[in-house]
Formats: structure tokens, sequence, C-alpha cells
């Protein structure tokens, strides 16, 4: 099968036949407004064009959180999400938790990759802010200078299995994959030292295969995590919220207002604490300004896109290829 490796924003790079090719858009896919993102499998003609983007498994995307309500694809048909952070002074809990929103949100397996642990001092200090928290995903420690916990991201995925790396820059996510490729195919800088902040250096996406099966994407560094608009009682970090919100007295409870809220006397009663009832409403009020963005930017969309089937329809483009 042919994949997308690299987006290069003027082309693309795809691996076919275990060799990678460049390659573009044909004219009729971008008439069509359809773009490959890393990890799509695709369909080339002759003139090795990329004529369609097969049904994709999984999705990850956030949303900008500028004014003009733009989606931004990181990568597809991925099975683990590898959220990156380092054991300095860049370790942030409410970063974690986005990157954890953002991923379940999709229901996509979230690991935490924790890196440089041969520069830790103490290790404890960052596992006990972890559970103070409440964040409670599989944790992989990891240092590319002594190869620790290499071998455990490399049994995860061996199976044909692809993973993505998120985090920000600096975190690390460069050396992993220089680590498990055992060579240097990413550009990789030093973080600043004054306070541990990381430089951009990857600028664009990239899938590598490994020689142990499995392959890993490499995304540049995000520093706005925008949430994808989802339901945030599916994501497991408010499961509890999610099973007290069954006992509502109605099904459709917002737990502000409603009378026999199940939540809302949970929270009373210290079952629940007011803390992480606070941070659940946080996060759904953010998704539901990002909504009212999008809706407007989506009925737009739906218009033109009923335009655009009806007008290539006629030269034997599929409405389900769209």
């Amino acid at each position: 099968m042919i994949r997308v490796v690299s987006d290069l924003g003027y082309a693309f790079l795809v691996r076919k036949n275990s060799s990678i090719i460049r390659t573009r858009c044909s004219s009729s896919l971008l008439r069509l407004g359809i773009r490959p993102i890393v990890g799509d499998y695709v369909e080339l003609n002759q003139k090795n064009e990329i004529i369609k983007v097969k049904r994709r498994n999984s999705v990850l995307y956030r949303l900008k959180t500028n004014k003009k309500a733009e989606i931004q694809n990181l990568a597809s048909n991925i099975d683990y999400v590898f959220i990156v952070s380092s054991l300095n002074n860049e370790f942030n809990t409410q970063k974690l938790e986005r990157y954890i929103l953002l991923t379940q949100l999709e229901n996509l397996k979230p690991i935490l990759i924790l890196t440089k642990l041969d520069l830790c001092r103490n290790l404890m200090v960052y596992l006990d802010k972890l559970q103070e928290a409440e964040i409670d995903i599989p944790i992989i420690l990891t240092s590319s200078r002594t190869r620790e916990g290499l071998d455990e991201i490399i049994n995860l995925i061996k199976e044909d299995k692809t993973a993505v790396l998120l985090g920000s820059s600096g975190v690390g996510k460069s050396s992993i994959i220089n680590a498990l490729m055992n060579k240097e195919v990413q550009k990789v800088k030093e973080v600043r030292l004054k306070d541990d902040k990381g430089r951009h250096t990857t600028t664009n996406r990239g899938l590598f295969y490994l020689k142990q099966g499995g392959c890993i994407i490499d995304t540049p560094g995000i520093r706005e995590i925008g949430l994808s608009i989802g339901d945030i009682l599916d994501t497991h970090l408010f499961e509890d919220i999610s099973l007290l919100s069954k006992k509502c007295k109605f099904r459709d409870c917002k737990h502000e207002t409603e009378p026999d809220c199940a939540v809302k006397e949970a929270v009373k009663k210290g079952i629940i604490s007011k803390k992480y009832f606070e941070k659940y409403k946080k996060y759904r009020r953010e998704q539901y300004l990002l909504s009212l963005k999008f809706d407007k930017k989506e009925a737009i969309k739906n218009k033109n896109l009923v335009k655009r089937k009806s007008k290539y329809e006629h030269r034997g483009v599929r409405s389900d290829e769209i």
C-alpha cells in the first residue's frame, strides 16, 4: 500500500514499494478541496499524482484557537498517541491534560513518554505531580542517550501499528525518532539552559518505518493545544462525572441549574472535588465557544460541498470520495 510519509506543503513524499517518491495531488483532487495528511493511504495515477485518499481509520486533529476557526490535521490511521514531556522545567500537567483530552476525544489511546531520564535528579517529584493532577495513563520513562525505555516503545508498535508523537518543542520527540531509527533522520537542537524551553526544529510532519516493524510519526511542537469537538464525558479523564450523570433526573443535564443533579450533589458531599468539577466545566465551555465558530464555518463549507458534488459527479467522480 502507498502511504503519505511527509507533507512538504507544496508536495508530498509517499512510500511506494519500499521506495520514497515525491508527488503532488492531481488537479481533480485539488479542485475538490481534498488534501492528504501524513499517515494517509493513497492511490496514484500513471503520472505518480495522488488521485484518491482512502478512507481513514482514525484522524487526530486540533482546532486552532484563532479567529479563523481552522482545523489542523495532525496525523491519520494511528493506533497510539505518545504524549511526550521532558523531566525538567518544561513539565506541565495542565498541558498534559489537554493532550490527553485531545487524544481521547478521538477514541485514541494516549501513552505518556517522559524523556531525559538520565538528567532527572528526582523522578518522584514529577510522578507526584501526575498523581496530584489525577493523570492516570500508561507511562514510559525514556532516555535517548542511554536508550532506556526504547524497547517498550518498539514492542508496542512493532506489529504493524502506527504511533504519533505529540508535545512541545525541545521535549525530545526528534531524539526519540533518531534513537529508534539508529541514525539521525531528524535534526535536534539543545534546549535553552536558563529555562529548559525548546526551540522549533521539526517543521514538517514525518512518518518513519522502523526495521522492527511499525511506524512512528514525528510532529512539530505545538504551542496552543486547541481541543477537538466531541463529548468530553466520553473521555477517561472525566469518567467519574460521566458515571454520575446517568443518575441525574434529566438525560441532557448540564449540571448547572437543573434540579436533582447527581453530579452537583456529589460535589456538595465531597464525593468528587470542586476543583475536578470546575476543570470539567472549563473544558466544556471552551468546546462550546469553539463550536460556535465552527458551526458557521461548517454551514458555509457544506453549502459549497453540495455545489462541488453536482459539478463533478457527471465527470465520473463519486460523491463518497469527496
